[in-house]
């Protein structure tokens, strides 16, 4: 199945439909919506601690600075760390798996290990103990969060290219008398990476939440504004603003709960044993 029939099919579906359509639409706030508030997101002001009105929509904070940028600024964040670090965890996943699942043997033993290594890793408190030693930043959480994710999407790489490489049309394409290589990323690898798409969308709500993670326990940049710092802001004026944790705590769920109702959406159609109505 490719790529496009999997999206045609996926707005086909409701819920993924939905979830598709809220994605894009945080993915426009999140690429427009600060050039359009045209607001300073540190920016200080008397108004300290004021509720949703009509002058700040969703409230402003202990510095009196305005939520509603505040959030939409995080947005960009959060999408950027939950794409580039499930993208990479995809690249560095595919690419180990299908090694793996191709050439078997030795070299399957160990990558397997390796890979079994990471799974059972405490993702978040590893992160967390990592970015403490690393330094704070934004391409540090990135780097961090793909390498520590990788090990899923691996495993399924390598049994889809076990089952793919036993197709008959590989073994007419090595007739033929192309070069392995040449062979598994021609033929193999192509035919596996559908049943990976899903795994992409999941590790997006992964990173997310774990750079939320890590920034809500003050370990991401000062200078970052993230839906995880918004959080820890809010946690220390719980009982005095509500809003400063409602809105980021809001944004985060309905983001992550997002990326896996369209992941789901797309593992469900492709299920070979899915019954159609």
């Amino acid at each position: 199945m490719r790529v496009r029939s999997v999206f045609d099919r996926v707005t086909g579906e409701r819920a993924g439909a939905v979830a598709l359509g809220f994605i894009l639409l945080l993915a426009l706030v999140a690429i427009f919506g600060p050039g359009i508030l045209d607001r300073d997101p540190s920016a200080i002001s008397r108004s300290v601690l004021q509720p949703p009105s009509g002058s700040a929509w969703l409230g402003t904070d202990h510095l009196g600075r305005d939520m509603l940028v505040r959030v939409v600024i995080g947005a960009r964040v959060s999408l950027v760390v939950g794409l580039l670090a499930a993208g990479m965890a995809g690249i560095l996943g595919v690419t180990v798996g299908a090694i793996s699942g191709y050439f078997g043997r030795g070299v399957d033993l160990v990558l397997m290990r390796i890979s079994e290594i990471f799974q059972v890793m405490p993702t978040v408190i590893i992160g967390v103990a990592i970015v403490a030693l690393v330094g704070a930043g934004l391409v540090n959480i990135i780097i961090v969060i793909a390498v520590l994710s990788w090990a899923r999407t691996a495993r399924v790489m390598r049994a889809e290219v076990l089952r793919v490489k036993e197709m008959p049309y590989v073994d007419a394409v090595r007739c033929l008398g192309y070069h392995e290589f040449i062979l598994l990323l021609r033929e193999v690898v192509p035919n596996a990476l559908p049943a990976i798409i899903p795994l992409i969308s999941l590790g997006v709500a992964e990173a997310i939440l774990q750079e939320s993670s890590i920034s809500f326990l003050g370990l991401g940049s000062p200078d970052m504004v993230s839906w995880g710092l918004l959080l820890n802001d809010g946690l220390k004026n719980l009982l005095r603003a509500w809003w400063m944790t409602t809105f980021p705590g809001a944004a985060v769920f309905m983001t992550v709960l997002a990326f896996n109702i369209l992941g789901d959406a797309i593992g469900a159609l492709l299920n070979p044993h899915r019954v159609r109505a």
